[in-house]
């Protein structure tokens, strides 16, 4: 395999160009910010995330996941 220095991903949300291996963790980012974004991956594929509409669990509903 063949690692390249190339960055072919873009963040339309950010106006930046990423790495394959680093836009995941990108999205990641706006995910925790509950920011929506739109990503175009390496084959061109774009996607839309809508991070703002994700609730946000309480803490009694963590707690009860791990009892």
């Amino acid at each position: 395999m063949t690692v390249t220095t190339r960055k072919n991903c873009y963040c339309y949300t950010c106006d930046k160009y990423f790495h394959y291996l680093g836009i995941n963790r990108h999205r990641s980012m706006h995910r925790d910010r509950k920011e929506d974004c739109i990503i175009m991956y390496t084959h061109g594929d774009t996607k839309t995330f809508r991070f703002s509409k994700l609730q946000v669990a309480s803490n009694d509903e963590v707690e009860r996941r791990f009892i």
